[in-house]
């Protein structure tokens, strides 16, 4: 499949000069800078772009706007142009240590915000095999407790943290003694509003021709690919003209191989080509590995694809259990009945799969856009920026 296909944007929406993210923060509102480390289209756009786009299509005494450590450059007081100062997954450096100062010296609030659980050395062997990348002596673990330390020592300096899941507050709370609280991922305008369009236009595949989506973020999915293994082969295995269609860093596991001709690969695709490449398929596979590191992903994965008009089949991890009611707005599945709830999600009559459909589309808009959220962020902020 060509690059072109999924590649909806000319340029991404964050794309902005440093003026004019200055400029976002309006004098006479609480002003939120949100600082990560680069531009990049996952943690990046859920946590610090969506968080500021919430903020300024609906508050007018609230205003917000995101930077980047090498803004820091350009920037000699941010806390100048800012009351409120939300670290996003920073790692603690000398340059991080004086941004904080500043914020300390001039009586401002610093706050964290991080969406993975990668804050505890010990974890550390953990982290590391749930990203399928090796336990070796000098190498990945050696990278990971760097980070994961410097990780620490940013939450550490801070006076509230924010994180995606409530399973992942409370194993924040657990390490660190400063107030918790949850503000989940949600869809940015610009997805809801494609996706609607997506949704409205969408001619599910045949009950006859299947396609199952697969869209990984992470090699971490190789782990997770496992457990839905045995249900995906069961599908090949029953519905000749069923198709497997993968997004993202995922490896087939030997025991598809002799489906390889009925595998699909996408190429890169922009975070709405994404949602385009989702809205093809029949049913969307999120499988979670068994730990706290997996346990601490987020929700994102079944209300994109519910954006899109596509049902999600799921591991019964916390968020997924507090998120999809099983065949009301989506499918849970240990991992002995991935087969069986599989064939079940695929041979569910039109009718009742468009009404599980739009009861997901409905759960999404009423929570995972920014109209949703745009409050509960609001109040959050305030409330730990006055403790």
């Amino acid at each position: 499949m060509s690059n072109a296909a999924y590649q909806v944007l000319d340029a991404m929406p964050w794309e902005k000069p440093l003026t004019q993210r200055l400029s976002d923060l309006r004098p006479g509102t609480l002003r939120v800078a949100y600082v990560y480390e680069r531009a990049e289209p996952g943690t990046f756009r859920y946590r610090c772009y969506n968080m500021a786009q919430a903020i300024n299509q609906s508050a007018s005494d609230m205003s917000a706007s995101y930077f980047f450590l090498q803004d820091l450059l350009a920037i000699d007081r941010l806390s100048d142009y800012a009351d409120v100062l939300v670290l996003v997954r920073v790692r603690y450096d000398s340059d991080v240590e004086r941004l904080i100062r500043s914020f300390r010296l001039a009586h401002k609030p610093v706050l964290y915000d991080i969406d993975d659980h990668i804050f505890t050395l010990e974890a550390t062997p953990l982290l590391v095999a749930s990203l399928d990348q090796g336990l070796t002596r000098f190498g990945r673990v050696e990278k990971w407790v760097g980070v994961v330390g410097r990780i620490r020592h940013s939450l550490q300096e801070v006076d509230g943290i924010i994180t995606t899941t409530a399973f992942l507050a409370d194993k924040l709370r657990e390490q660190f003694d400063v107030p918790v609280a949850v503000i989940p991922n949600f869809l940015n305008t610009e997805q809801w509003d494609y996706s609607e369009s997506l949704r409205a236009a969408r001619v599910p595949p045949s009950q006859d021709t299947p396609i199952i989506g697969y869209f990984s973020g992470s090699a971490s999915h190789n782990r997770d690919y496992q457990i839905a293994e045995e249900g995906l082969a069961h599908i090949l295995d029953r519905y000749p003209g069923a198709r497997l269609r993968i997004a993202g860093y995922l490896e087939p596991p030997a025991s598809l191989h002799r489906f390889a001709h009925r595998i699909d690969r996408l190429p890169f695709m922009d975070f709405l080509g994404l949602q385009k490449a989702i809205s093809e398929v029949s049913l969307n596979l999120s499988p979670l590995q068994h730990n706290a590191f997996s346990y601490s992903k987020s929700e994102l994965k079944y209300f994109e694809a519910a954006a899109a008009g596509v049902l999600t089949v799921a591991s019964p991890a916390p968020v997924f259990v507090e998120a999809i009611t099983h065949n009301h707005n989506g499918y849970l599945a240990d991992g002995l009945s991935w087969p069986e709830v599989l064939e079940q999600a695929i041979e569910a009559p039109p009718e009742l799969a468009a009404k599980r459909t739009q009861a997901a589309r409905d759960h999404v808009a009423a929570t995972y856009t920014p109209h949703a959220q745009s409050a509960h962020i609001r109040q959050t902020l305030r409330q730990l920026s006055s403790t």
